[in-house]
């Protein structure tokens, strides 16, 4: 606390809640920086995962371990909504999961929050930036090679 107060000349007496403080942001914060499709993607995780698993922590405590839970969270969350809330048993093995790109959109968010919070001294560190982000799979190079490509235009030619 005293190096809060030798840092910023004040000293918060209360420390506000992630979910609180994500609505300052979404509303107050996030439109002056970002493009409406951000936004809309933003304001889309953040309901969906970060409110839900971390909205009522304090911003000051939130761990890495929270960061990596969110992570897991969204990996662990079926692609299809309809399969969402289902226990994990209930969910069929090989069931597509969102991908590693989404989780990193999540990351995103709440690091991006927290560090609105940081710049207005409601935070000290910004927990996001000693969690390496999940990093976003590479897409399958599924074209036909031009033998392949050859080979095939001639079966239907020929069809």
């Amino acid at each position: 606390m005293r190096s809060e107060l030798d840092d910023t000349g004040d000293m918060s007496t209360k420390s506000t809640r992630l979910c609180d403080w994500l609505d300052t942001y979404m509303q107050d914060i996030a439109p002056l920086r970002l493009t409406p499709q951000v936004l809309y993607d933003r304001e889309s995780v953040i309901r969906l995962f970060i409110k839900p698993l971390l909205g009522k922590k304090f911003i000051d405590r939130i761990t890495t371990d929270d960061v990596r839970r969110l992570h897991n969270a969204v990996l662990s969350t079926p692609r299809d909504p309809k399969m969402r809330g289902k226990d994990i048993k209930d969910i069929p093995a090989g069931t597509p999961m969102l991908s590693a790109s989404y989780a990193r959109n999540a990351h995103n968010a709440l690091s991006a929050a927290l560090k609105a919070a940081q710049r207005e001294q409601k935070l000290r560190i910004n927990v996001c930036d000693l969690v390496d982000r999940p990093v976003a799979g590479t897409a399958l190079d599924n074209a036909l090679t031009q033998d392949q490509f050859k080979r095939l235009t001639k079966i239907l030619r020929d069809r």
